[in-house]
């Protein structure tokens, strides 16, 4: 299987998500699945703000992947930017395949968001929305479990 995840910080920094990232990417290699990790491009919660290489994390990101994972990077991107990790989604996942995806639905201070309303509107061309499921209610924390439709089938 061919397996992405979409974190908003990994390597080098380290924390809850990075680790879990880490975890499962390491495990998944191991059991012979092809595993890239995408991220945002900064790293967070650093004295002064430091930006990563461009292409460090994604190079020979081409696809298809069967499972896509995005814990918390969509809510993350700027509003202007989230209609392009749609499109690029779209096109790395292979036809039938599954991405999960964790938001904050409720805003907090400095807390961006992706509520339900906005998933099912920005992702209704590509991929359907198969499941939600509430997390915590802390911010209204939802998973989202989307398939991705087939380009080639009619309507």
């Amino acid at each position: 299987m061919r397996i992405v995840h979409v974190v908003r910080q990994f390597y080098p920094a380290i924390g809850g998500f990075e680790s879990v990232v880490w975890e499962l990417a390491t495990r998944q290699a191991g059991e012979g699945h092809t595993v890239r990790v995408i991220t945002l491009d900064r790293l967070f919660k650093t004295d002064k703000p430091a930006k990563l290489a461009a292409r460090e994390t994604i190079a020979g990101l081409d696809g298809p992947f069967d499972l896509l994972l995005d814990l918390g990077c969509f809510h993350s991107l700027p509003e202007e930017r989230r209609d392009a990790y749609v499109a690029e989604a779209g096109r790395v996942a292979r036809p039938g395949a599954t991405l999960l995806l964790f938001a904050f639905g409720e805003k907090g201070p400095g807390t961006p968001v992706a509520p339900e309303a906005e998933i099912r509107e920005r992702f209704k061309g590509p991929f359907e929305v198969v499941e939600v499921r509430p997390g915590a209610p802390f911010r209204k924390q939802t998973w989202y479990r989307l398939r991705r439709k087939d380009p080639s089938a009619p309507g």
